[in-house]
């Protein structure tokens, strides 16, 4: 469960916002590593 902000007033937006990061984090990181 991704729970960073749960006391914001928008807790999904943030939550989206991370996982976002962590899909560009690995599209970007993963095919190096892959190798």
């Amino acid at each position: 469960v991704h729970k960073i902000v749960d006391l914001s007033p928008q807790p999904d937006r943030e939550a989206m916002w991370d996982l976002e990061v962590i899909e560009a984090y690995k599209v970007f990181y993963q095919p190096s590593v892959a190798e």
